[in-house]
């Protein structure tokens, strides 16, 4: 990577970082349930005929209903089973 790249890559880096800090809220509420829902789908909680269109669709990226399922497991080992708590 030149000189060139690393200015930009820490410049990008500052500029997302000050935005994530800087965000409050979200756009619609609609976003933290499909993230919850697609997890229980992987968890069983769920079945894929529940779902949005977007799942079938399948137009939603995938990280955070990762990221949620792996918080559920983890949460599951602990004996919290309640997502919405």
């Amino acid at each position: 990577m030149n000189k060139f790249h690393k200015i930009v890559f820490i410049f990008a880096f500052i500029v997302y970082g000050i935005t994530a800090y800087q965000s409050s809220g979200y756009y619609h509420a609609d976003e933290h349930y499909q993230i919850i829902e697609f997890a229980g789908s992987k968890l069983g909680t769920h079945t894929s005929d529940e779902l949005a269109w977007e799942y079938k669709a399948a137009i939603r990226p995938a990280l955070q209903p990762t990221i949620c399922y792996l918080v559920f497991s983890i949460l599951h080992f602990f004996h919290i089973d309640d997502p919405y708590s």
